[in-house]
């Protein structure tokens, strides 16, 4: 993806959105892995079948990573673009970026708001299949099980899926406002640390810490994507352990809190993730 390069490797956008345009929306992995495609036009297709075009900012899917992965793709494809914006050697300090900046917020409020509706429909749905009357003749233990623990299942993915989504979520929001270099946060030559900027990130710092407490109750090993989650968890990671480092002992003990969960985390994500491919013969 685009986006989640431009961030692994401080890149401008090689693909933008506006040649994604025309674009269907990915497959369900479910329709992809039973081969059931269709080729037919977007109005002939029955409802559970129905592919967007276009890029999405809504989440559209738990039961697949490009319904929740690929919306805040979407999103961090506008943050890169907002961030060599502002940071133009000639044009970045004559506009002012502030409506850009707000537009982009909406679109990540409107992304959590998503994510928690499928999440609750998902609960919805589990309940409604566990008590689903046993009609006569069926094995009704055997059935029964079966639905319970198919619905159970349902429900902790959705549980994953809202956990590492809403860390995503408050990382882009720390994207947004804050610095992305640690050795401009740690210098803090134009004292950013004084801005409500500041105040803002570090506020979705400490949410994103707490979606992180989640995904390690969920995902110990934090093997759900391993491949793209990292990135995120530095990220995200950044300005807690700045604040911890200046105050010391002083730290508020939520913030304290919170670098223990990202410290945990970072060392789950070593021990899962091989990185021997990084390294050049």
């Amino acid at each position: 993806m685009p986006s989640h390069l431009a961030l692994c490797y401080n890149r401008p956008l090689s693909l933008l959105d506006v040649e994604c345009s025309g674009l269907l929306q990915p497959l369900e992995d479910r329709v992809w892995q039973s081969g059931d495609f269709f080729v037919d036009s977007a109005q002939s297709l029955p409802d559970s079948k129905f592919r967007r075009r276009g890029p999405t900012v809504e989440c559209t899917s738990h039961s697949s990573i490009f319904g929740f992965f690929l919306p805040l793709m979407t999103i961090l494809g506008e943050v890169v673009d907002l961030n060599y914006a502002r940071n133009h050697p000639r044009f970045g300090t004559k506009f002012d970026w502030d409506q850009h900046a707000l537009e982009i917020s909406q679109q990540l409020v409107a992304y959590g708001k998503s994510l928690q509706e499928l999440r609750h429909e998902a609960v919805k749905e589990a309940n409604a299949e566990a008590h689903e009357p046993v009609l006569p003749g069926t094995p009704s233990v055997r059935s029964v099980t079966s639905t319970v623990s198919r619905a159970q299942e349902s429900v902790v993915h959705a549980s994953i899926v809202e956990a590492y989504g809403t860390h995503l979520m408050h990382t882009m929001h720390i994207l947004l406002n804050g610095k992305w270099d640690p050795i401009s946060l740690l210098d803090d030559n134009d004292l950013w640390i004084s801005s409500q900027s500041f105040v803002d990130a570090t506020s979705h710092a400490v949410s994103a810490a707490e979606a992180l407490h989640n995904i390690l109750e969920y995902d110990p090993d934090l093997s759900f994507m391993p491949f793209f989650f990292g990135i995120y968890l530095l990220q995200g990671s950044f300005l807690l352990l700045l604040i911890a480092d200046k105050l010391q002992g002083e730290a508020n003990p939520n913030i304290v809190r919170s670098c223990e969960i990202i410290v945990r985390a970072h060392e789950a994500c070593i021990v899962t993730l091989n990185t021997e491919y990084q390294v050049s013969g």
